[in-house]
């Protein structure tokens, strides 16, 4: 049996041969990879036996991404990690955002950009799922990175994927807003019209308006 064969333009499948299992059945490792050419896909080889000698090399598994969060990551990880208040905004991002969008498609066959084309769909104004207008707030696009950074993680540390497409991806910016302060006269007006409030509630907003009002 050929251990490099050509299978169209551009694509090469490898074959390692790796004894017998305990049947006696022969145990045979293929990986199908793109190389412009034999000389490419000899690397290739060399690199998939180093990895099968090693130990290292990681079968893909046939799990979309929807699957994985449902059945695995959810209930091995994330129900025991988060908080329910936590847990309950992950769940929503994650049925209202990513999984329409990533759901469906094998974990292994996600790649970086996939997931740097999509961060970049989500500061669009037609992205929000509430049926409000304009743009999901920078901390919504960052949970959902936070998110998605957290399962592809997972799924890298328990074997499912080799690598994880998270990686090279950098984490949105979010942009603090800038604290507004009342001028002199507008502090003034709030106080005198406190002063015509109960002492309890004077006290209380009178307390709050100082720290509120505060540089720091």
């Amino acid at each position: 049996m050929a251990q490099i064969e050509k299978r169209g333009e551009g694509t090469y499948r490898l074959t390692i041969e790796a004894g017998f299992d305990s049947n006696g059945k022969r145990k045979r490792h293929r990986k199908t990879v793109k190389a412009k050419n034999i000389t490419e896909a000899r690397k290739e080889y060399a690199k998939f036996l180093t990895e099968i000698e090693s130990g290292t090399y990681i079968k893909p598994e046939k799990m979309t991404v929807d699957s994985f969060v449902n059945n695995e990551w959810l209930k091995k990880f994330a129900e025991t990690n988060y908080s329910p208040t936590t847990l309950k905004k992950y769940i929503g991002q994650l049925n209202a955002h990513i999984l329409p969008e990533i759901g469906h498609k094998q974990l292994d066959d996600i790649k970086p950009l996939h997931l740097v084309t999509y961060l970049n769909k989500l500061e669009q104004n037609d992205i929000r799922k509430d049926g409000r207008v304009g743009k999901l707030s920078a901390a919504t696009i960052k949970d959902i990175y936070k998110i998605m950074k957290s399962v592809f993680n997972k799924a890298v540390e328990w074997k499912v994927i080799s690598s994880d497409p998270m990686d090279g991806v950098s984490q949105p910016k979010v942009e603090r807003k800038k604290m507004k302060y009342y001028t002199s006269d507008e502090a003034q007006e709030v106080i005198e019209a406190l002063y015509q409030e109960q002492d309890q509630w004077k006290m209380y907003f009178l307390g709050a308006f100082v720290v509120a009002n505060s540089p720091h």
